[in-house]
């Protein structure tokens, strides 16, 4: 078996690829789920930007923080380059509404701690995912704010 082919079949076989495609597949298939699921979905979600939190403290504990090249424009990309180009986006194609700021605003979330975490797990590039995140999400305290602020002017 090719090194690709091992790597997608390894992929396909972890949770953390297959659970959000289940998920999206079921919502726009447009399966309703019970009640009971719903409202335990709904926790999950709810207590996933704590946990997230968490976790990239624990990252960070063991990581060292430096602040290279490649740090700092992930982090710039991320920060402000994502939400620019999902600002063109939405004047380009005249999204209006709650639609235009959910998208512009879903853009401006600073870095996913999901990469850092995989990063110390393969033990690949890990001080950087770690820094950038951190980087980041410090930054997104600047960014987001302006974010929103920029995100009430869409009608």
């Amino acid at each position: 078996m090719s090194l690709a082919a091992h790597s997608l079949v390894g992929a396909v076989k972890q949770p953390l690829v297959w659970l959000p495609a289940a998920g999206a597949a079921l919502a726009l298939s447009g399966v309703h789920l019970s009640q009971v699921l719903q409202l335990s979905f709904d926790l999950i979600g709810k207590a996933a930007a704590g946990v997230a939190l968490f976790v990239l403290g624990l990252i960070l504990y063991g990581q060292r923080f430096r602040i290279n090249r490649d740090v700092a424009l992930n982090a710039l990309l991320k920060n402000v380059g994502q939400p620019a180009v999902l600002l063109g986006l939405v004047l380009l194609l005249g999204i209006q509404g709650a639609s235009a700021k959910e998208l512009f605003l879903t853009g401006a979330i600073p870095t996913a701690t999901t990469a850092s975490v995989l990063a110390l797990r393969y033990h690949i590039y890990s001080d950087e995912a770690a820094a950038s995140t951190l980087l980041s999400t410090v930054g997104s305290v600047a960014t987001i704010s302006i974010a929103i602020i920029m995100a009430e002017q869409f009608t």
